[in-house]
């Protein structure tokens, strides 16, 4: 039985930490990201940001907002839309994870760079669909 890696064929990764200012580039690389931290405390928060370069650049609140997210206690995810504040997201409880989807369609005109920024952990970032498969060691600069 053979199987496809899903690194390079559905998905790429990236990661920024804490207060961290690594963007994703979205377009030509992936058309979606999910932002996802790790164990968030209560009352900790995360933000989105859009940008018009990977560094420097105009950056400003994700325009369109976010109205929910997911979180994760115990294996199983709920959906929530309470605690956000247009491109903010504070963690009500403890949860083992949450997550938060934005498509590329949610960026405005002229803003081709997406930030997570949590205010205690890191954020991962996964990017999917990708436009293009590679091999991982092929795969287009997460930043640039």
């Amino acid at each position: 039985m053979s199987s496809q890696n899903p690194l390079g064929f559905m998905l790429n990764l990236g990661r920024n930490a804490s207060g961290g200012t690594n963007r994703a580039r979205m377009g030509e690389p992936a058309s979606s990201i999910l932002f996802v931290v790790d164990t968030p405390g209560n009352a900790s928060t995360l933000t989105i940001t859009e940008a018009t370069a990977s560094t420097g650049g105009t950056s400003q609140a994700l325009a369109s907002g976010i109205q929910q997210y997911w979180s994760q206690t115990s294996g199983v995810w709920t959906l929530v839309t309470t605690g956000i504040s247009n491109a903010v997201i504070t963690v009500s409880g403890t949860p083992d994870q949450i997550a938060v989807w934005v498509n590329q369609g949610a960026l405005s005109d002229g803003f081709s760079y997406i930030q997570g920024v949590h205010s205690a952990k890191a954020t991962t970032y996964v990017l999917s669909p990708l436009n293009v498969q590679r091999r991982p060691t092929n795969l287009v600069n997460v930043y640039s």
